[in-house]
This record gives C-alpha cells, sequence and structure tokens, in this order.
C-alpha cells in the first residue's frame, strides 16, 4: 500500500541521488509535488538550469519581473515584504497559469504560498486592517 509515509520516505531515499546526478550534468533537480493512491503513486521532478553566478535561475522571479504590471504591481515589488493574518510574507515570483492565484510568496518560516494579485497590491499599499485582514 503507498501511504503519505511511503511517499515521503522514497523522497528522502531519492534526494541525495538525484543531486548527485545533478551536480555531475550542471543543473538542479528538484522533488516537486505528486500524487499517490492506494496501489499508486508519482513524483514530479523540476529540472532547472544553473546561472552563471552559480545560482538556480528562478524562472517565477523573472515572470513576476516581466508581467507585474499587468497585475498593477510594479516588478520593484519581487522581495518586498508584507503582512497577511499575522504573519510577514516576501514575494518570490509569480505563475500566471495560476488566474487566480499567481503570486508566490514565502512565509517568514520558509513555507511558500500563493495569493490573489489584487489582496498582495492591497497589503503592500497598507490598506488592509492588520488585525483583521478586511479592507477598509
Amino acid at each position: 500500500m503507498i501511504t503519505k509515509k511511503t511517499y515521503d520516505l522514497l523522497e528522502a531515499k531519492l534526494k541525495p541521488h538525484l543531486e548527485a546526478i545533478a551536480k555531475d550534468i550542471g543543473i538542479s533537480i528538484r522533488i516537486g509535488g505528486g500524487s499517490f493512491r492506494p496501489n499508486e503513486g508519482s513524483l514530479k521532478l523540476k529540472l532547472l538550469s544553473i546561472g552563471e553566478n552559480g545560482k538556480v535561475v528562478d524562472t517565477s522571479a523573472d515572470e513576476f519581473k516581466a508581467f507585474a504590471v499587468f497585475y498593477r504591481l510594479s516588478p520593484d515589488d519581487l522581495g518586498k515584504t508584507f503582512t497577511s493574518r499575522g504573519h510577514l510574507y516576501t514575494i518570490t515570483g509569480m505563475s500566471r497559469r495560476r488566474h487566480k492565484m499567481p503570486i508566490n510568496a514565502t512565509r517568514s518560516d520558509g513555507k511558500a504560498f500563493k495569493f490573489p494579485a489584487d489582496y498582495v497590491r492591497i497589503c503592500l499599499s497598507g490598506g488592509l486592517n492588520p488585525k483583521l485582514n478586511l479592507v477598509g
């Protein structure tokens, strides 16, 4: 039977091998997502380029810089922080394929979240009541 525990164990065992392969061929490999049912499962691998600076090329950040204006945000908003429900978030990028929640942000504890662009714009402008997180 395939469970969440099986999935997590497999991910942990694969990670060092994938890191070695990635280093050997000069890319970054991340296990990102997947699914499982009682008798089958799948893992999703994400292959990422390494830039000239030695860091992983972040297509999400590039997408934010290129398309932020279409969401009434500024390309300079990338990396800015905002507060939502008592937590601090940093804008890390965008995925335009997610129409309702295109903005990627990371909470101060490192967990990734998605937000609607209008909500982020209002938070950045200080337009939310910080206690209730309601407009007005």
